[in-house]
């Protein structure tokens, strides 16, 4: 085997291969030890083909919770990292089969195939593409072992090879900063995804999680359906999708939408403003919620501080705070036990009062990290504490919360 040669699919899944996988999982000692394993698989098997089964068993390992068998799957790092978490590809199945639940759907950007997989569970017929030959294969390779299904098509989303009614389409956004951000640069750019969409009768398109739609040169609402919705799972925004034609359901235009999974809780409404309270008030302040990271970048926090009976912080702070207890299903909140401006007289001071030694820091419009600040201010005391620290209009503040 020369040494620039990628392992075939059938290499990767030999009866060898899968024998090592298992003979190696039988092993006593941490399944991690990456140099142990090298030299286990290297004493069976040419350099090149063991480098790529380490590679299998590294990458398996990390794919939980994305793939519910990825002991059965031919993974690859770039595919995995891209690949949609397990919860929100099952959850978008479901909502895709409420509106299409007999239809053939097209995944129009597959990858390794965790979304085609999620639409195969849920019971739709599916067909996935894909332009990369070698990722193909592999997603071809995991649909066929855990579904029994030949459905993957070598082909690109900027001339789909087929027509459908409708479409999951998931552009390639590598990047970092501005170009991740920037529609034109993805892959399909955005506007090769809108004009399937268009074509179609429904379609969801995901976008960058932090995009901000100002940028993204929409259609008009009011002419074609459509509306966004922003999603967290595992306490983290995992992704923007914009839900389009039928898809868009009954959602009016301009309502943007949230649904955090691990809580159970979703809203869907226009934007609404609230005026922040002022900074001597906000020191007085009784209660503090944070909210789910999916909230904050919809641009409904308005919305759930009117609904909570709450305001910002200040302008720009996720934090909202109230007089009185505040209870959400889309915000964590916590009584404020004192406060004081962040200076480590002052917060060294107000730790001791309530006996509080190691803290816990949250923290928003402040430079450094929590780890950072938490070190910082530690006090001496024996019990342990939460401070949250926001920036107001006037300098930091330090709010140190209850249970």
């Amino acid at each position: 085997m020369g040494s620039d040669r990628q392992p075939r699919i059938a290499e990767l899944h030999s009866e060898a291969a899968g024998a090592a996988f298992a003979e190696w999982a039988r092993r006593p000692g941490p399944s991690g030890d990456r140099l142990a394993l090298g030299k286990f698989l290297r004493g069976k098997f040419t350099p090149e083909l063991a480098r790529a089964l380490a590679e299998q068993v590294d990458l398996r390992q990390r794919a939980a919770a994305k793939f519910a068998q990825p002991e059965r799957m031919l993974l690859q790092r770039k595919g995995l990292e891209q690949a949609t978490r397990l919860d929100v590809a099952r959850w978008r199945a479901a909502r895709v089969k409420h509106f299409a639940p007999k239809s053939p759907i097209v995944d129009a950007t597959c990858g390794l195939g965790a979304d085609t997989l999620a639409l195969i569970e849920a019971g739709l017929p599916t067909l996935a593409l894909e332009r990369d030959a070698w990722t193909a294969s592999l997603a071809a390779h995991n649909l066929r072992e855990l579904t029994g299904r030949n459905c993957v098509v070598l082909g690109s989303a900027e001339a789909a090879p087929v027509r459908a009614d409708y479409w999951c389409i998931d552009p390639d956004r590598r990047g970092s900063g501005a170009q991740a951000l920037d529609p034109r640069s993805w892959s399909p750019p955005l506007s090769v995804a809108l004009d399937l969409a268009r074509a179609a009768r429904g379609a969801c398109i995901k976008l960058a999680p932090g995009i901000d739609l100002a940028r993204c040169s929409l259609p008009d609402a009011t002419v074609w359906p459509w509306h966004a919705g922003w999603v967290s799972a595992g306490g983290e925004l995992r992704e923007c999708t914009l839900w389009c034609g039928e898809w868009a359901g009954d959602a009016k235009p301009g309502e943007r939408e949230v649904v955090a999974l691990d809580r159970g809780a979703s809203l869907r409404d226009e934007p609404r403003s609230v005026d922040p309270w002022e900074p001597e008030d906000a020191a007085a302040l009784r209660w503090l919620a944070e909210p789910d990271p999916a909230l904050i970048r919809s641009g409904l926090l308005g919305n759930i501080a009117l609904r909570a009976g709450a305001r910002p912080l200040a302008s720009q702070i996720a934090y909202l705070g109230s007089m009185e207890a505040i209870e959400d299903p889309l915000l964590d909140a916590w009584p404020v036990l004192a406060a004081c401006a962040l200076d480590p007289r002052h917060v060294r001071r107000m730790l001791t009062e309530h006996d509080i030694g190691s803290i816990e820091v949250r923290k928003r419009g402040h430079p450094d990290a929590a780890e950072v600040l938490a070190k910082k201010f530690a006090g001496a005391g024996s019990r342990h504490g939460v401070l949250a620290v926001a920036r107001l209009e006037r300098g930091h503040i330090a709010y140190l919360l209850g249970r």
